[in-house]
């Protein structure tokens, strides 16, 4: 007998079999993938939470070794400049408040200042930071490249004070330090419709911010428009007497109980 009608029947999926797999994958891979997602998201919310601490450990140390001062932009060269200008205050923002490195890879700006306490550049920007500028363009200010930007935005109204004053703010001098925000993150972690600060337009969108405090502790603030609130955060009290009075300025003033959010 021919041995063709002895050999096995080699094994195989019929269509109905392999559409059936299919089905059950996708249902998998629909149940599954927001867990991943998720399980990523709370490792970066993790990641950005580890950075703000150890860049409030920084600071603590900072203020430790000089005389319970901030640092300001003269602790990066930026000399001190009365009367004040747009022309400085943008040098505040982009070389010290912002910026955490240079061209090169070096630290700069608050980075540098602080380096000493910190050692890692790494710390300085967020995972869930947005990388496409365009888009951040259409909502607000980039001021700064996203290689050289920092994530965590230094309080540059501390700077207008250093500067008004000729002097290094003091943390004694403020009178709710811990509700006063140092550090400043876009609302990246909160889905918000706009998540950045920077020029908020009018809307009725309230945004869950992380922050450094200035007594050093970690926590959120929200931030709602409004238009004595400031456009971003980082003013809170509006004051005409340092500039001209027809022109009431953003200014955020130590002297009158300062905090972000009222």
């Amino acid at each position: 007998m021919n041995s063709f009608f002895f050999r096995r029947r080699r094994a195989g999926f019929t269509l109905i079999e392999l559409l059936v797999v299919i089905a059950i994958i996708a249902i998998l891979a629909a149940i599954l993938f927001p867990v991943f997602a998720r399980a990523r998201q709370r490792a970066k919310d993790a990641t950005c939470k580890s950075n703000m601490k150890q860049l409030a450990l920084a600071v603590e140390q900072y203020l430790n070794d000089w005389n319970g001062c901030y640092a300001d932009q003269t602790s990066v060269g930026i000399p001190y400049q009365n009367p004040y200008s747009n022309a400085l205050g943008g040098r505040w923002i982009q070389e010290f408040s912002h910026r955490y490195r240079d061209s090169s890879g070096q630290p700069a700006g608050l980075a540098k200042a602080l380096w000493p306490y910190t050692k890692s550049l790494a710390i300085f920007k967020c995972p869930l930071e947005w990388k496409d500028q365009k888009k951040q363009q259409m909502q607000g200010i980039v001021w700064l490249p996203y290689e050289v930007g920092s994530s965590y935005y230094f309080k540059h109204a501390l700077n207008y004070y250093a500067n008004y004053y000729e002097r290094p703010i003091k943390q004694s001098a403020v009178a709710y330090p811990s509700k006063t925000c140092l550090f400043y993150e876009e609302a990246w972690h909160y889905d918000a419709a706009n998540p950045l600060l920077w020029n908020q337009p009018k809307t009725t969108d309230t945004k869950r911010v992380n922050a450094v405090f200035l007594d050093c502790h970690v926590g959120h603030i929200d931030i709602p428009y409004n238009s004595l609130s400031g456009y971003d955060g980082n003013w809170y009290y509006y004051d005409d007497t340092m500039t001209d009075p027809s022109r009431p300025q953003h200014v955020w003033d130590v002297s009158k109980g300062a905090r972000d959010v009222f």
